[in-house]
């Protein structure tokens, strides 16, 4: 009889019998090397892993100051799940004090958080729709150990019965306590509907160059030393081959350049995500504009050696897949120093699933000018950590999107710029600080414009913003009248919580700041904790040449605990807010300041 046969057969009926379970932490490494904390305001708080008694296991314990510290569970390299197949979540916990616990999910509607405290009720939707509440009740914080089981699509469609889950992202959690056995299983439906993976990354082998770490065999190798010379010799190639498209960053493996890589137009540079790309510490570059990744024009000439505003264009490349840092340098941050991505005049870009830290200016930066803006620019699902400057930079561009990135410790200017753009969307963001004592950078998303050129479609929603030194700013330039050319943005259903607004800044001084742009919608957005105002329109810098009869319509948002006032107009005689169906809450008196 054929015994490996039965076993076999059995073992595939077994699995079949079973839910599917996917452990993303049970401790039993001893390590936390998947957690991290991103909100560690007030300073101090702590992730161990622990050996529990009671449950006669290691656990991870979380220790801070109580619900003011938050901590976060991803993959070990600092990405997201992206867990297509599952539907189910379950977790251990033994907690005495109150906790939340947020699951990000990916849906068809957008980004949603299900969160989960031990209140006796359940708040099913905010005013904005991505956050979902349940109360477990408190039985759940009793100090004893309990496991929580919850059919996450279920708890979404009691709330948007249309919308559906693509993926489970991560899990966040605030609270002190001790967690356990934090895993995912699949539905119990029988039909099991398998969406495309959003990293998975297509290679016909026809059209690819690989290039291997020293370990494997390969025509193009990196070996730890000045390795942007093989990836430029499989670029080059690439662009001189119309039979090739994509050079493929095999991991695992990490590169380190000594200077730029080079990308022509119609090339694809993906890699895999344990392949990492760094710029050799303290190098001492100190050359403005010098990017590690930048074009190659059709001349052959380097675009940004032709200065700030560089030479030629690029149209039709994908960076996608890999990890990107800077490395450890010397140059100030805030300048024009070790961009990771710099583009000039580029088209049809797309930059995704990338993660990118450490740079001492721009982290991606798309530079056009006044003459030929870049085009059909998209940056989504990356994280992106440590920028010196901008996370995401667009300078004279048109028909941009940024969608589901991560954007976290911005340490002098924005998460997401739009500098003289157009006809943009940018959406379904998470950008903060890591929320240590003072706040580092400015808005978490920047629009400002000198040009008269028309904004065109401009929409700002579904983002979550929080421990910056301002939330959302669009800014005009000063001395020109920019009602017809900078109008119509629509602001809409963002969450922008603890904003920072520290010293006199024009920047500074609101959740929501306007200066010179026309006829705004600001609505179904929610304001919790700006240290100055809610929402406010400021002609700090002064109103010459700026024109008459601006208006911004603020409608159906949820403003509270600002230390300002909700809703402030510092310039009624060139702009008035019209209102309608706002609620303010614990801000100072609850007031507004200079509406008609």
């Amino acid at each position: 009889m054929n015994y490996r046969f039965i076993i076999l057969l059995l073992s595939i009926q077994f699995l079949y019998a079973l839910n599917v379970v996917n452990v993303y932490e049970d401790a039993e490494d001893m390590t936390t090397k998947r957690w991290s904390i991103y909100d560690n305001n007030p300073n101090g708080a702590s992730i161990s892993n622990t050996y529990d008694s009671s449950r006669k296991s290691k656990v991870i314990e979380l220790s801070g100051e109580g619900l003011d510290n938050g901590y976060l569970l991803r993959n070990e390299n600092s990405s997201w799940w992206y867990n297509h197949e599952d539907k189910i979540i379950q977790w251990s916990m033994n907690y005495s004090e109150d906790f939340e616990i947020l699951i990000r999910v990916k849906t068809t509607d957008g980004i949603r958080f299900i969160y989960y405290t031990p209140s006796e009720n359940s708040t099913l939707v905010d005013s904005i729709g991505i956050y979902i509440h349940y109360g477990l009740g408190s039985d759940s914080k009793d100090g004893n150990w309990h496991t929580i089981t919850r059919n996450l699509e279920d708890d979404l469609q009691k709330v948007q019965p249309d919308n559906k889950i693509i993926y489970i992202a991560g899990f966040y959690i605030r609270g002190s306590g001790r967690i356990d056995d934090i895993k995912t299983l699949a539905s119990n439906d029988k039909k099991v509907v398998v969406y495309p993976i959003d990293n998975r990354i297509k290679l016909p082998s026809s059209e690819t160059l690989v290039v291997t770490s020293v370990n494997e065999d390969g025509e193009y190798i990196c070996n730890g030393v000045s390795d942007q010379i093989e990836i430029n010799r499989a670029l080059d190639r690439v662009a001189s081959d119309k039979r090739l498209k994509t050079v493929y960053l095999k991991g695992a493996m990490r590169c380190v350049i000594d200077e730029p890589i080079l990308i022509s137009r119609g090339t694809r540079l993906v890699g895999d995500s344990n392949v990492i790309v760094q710029l050799k510490d303290n190098i001492g570059w100190n050359t403005p504009n010098k990017p590690l990744i930048g074009q190659k024009n059709s001349d052959g000439t380097v675009a940004w050696k032709q200065g700030e505003y560089g030479h030629g264009s690029v149209s039709n490349i994908e960076i996608s897949g890999f990890e990107l840092s800077g490395g450890i340098q010397s140059e100030a941050k805030g300048q024009y120093f070790v961009i990771l991505i710099n583009l000039y005049n580029a088209s049809y870009v797309d930059i995704h699933h990338m993660k990118l830290h450490d740079s001492r200016g721009d982290i991606i930066r798309f530079y056009g000018s006044d003459k030929g803006k870049s085009n059909h620019l998209k940056v989504y699902n990356n994280y992106i950590e440590n920028s010196g400057h901008e996370g995401i930079y667009f300078v004279y561009a048109d028909n941009i999107e940024a969608y589901n990135n991560e954007i976290y410790g911005t340490r002098t200017n924005s998460g997401i710029r739009v500098s003289s753009g157009s006809n943009f969307s940018i959406h379904d963001n998470n950008i903060g600080n890591s929320l240590t004592n003072i706040a580092s950078g400015y808005a978490g998303i920047l629009i400002d414009s000198s040009s008269k050129t028309s904004i065109g479609k401009a929409t700002i929603y579904n983002n979550y913003i929080y421990g910056k030194n301002g939330g959302i700013v669009l800014s005009a330039g000063k001395g020109f009248n920019s009602k017809k050319s900078l109008k119509d943005v629509k602001i809409t259903h963002n969450r922008l919580y603890k904003i920072n607004s520290y010293g006199d800044d024009g920047y500074l001084n609101g959740a929501i700041r306007i200066k010179g742009f026309h006829n705004t919608l600001i609505a179904y957005n929610s304001i919790d904790g700006s240290e100055k105002d809610g929402i406010v329109y400021d002609e700090y810098d002064g109103v010459a040449g700026r024109g008459t009869g601006y208006k911004t319509i603020v409608r159906d948002n949820n403003i509270s605990n600002c230390k300002g006032y909700g809703i402030n107009n510092l310039n009624s005689n060139i702009h008035k807010f019209i209102l309608k169906n706002n609620r303010l809450l614990a801000t100072e008196e609850s007031r507004s300041y200079g509406l008609d």
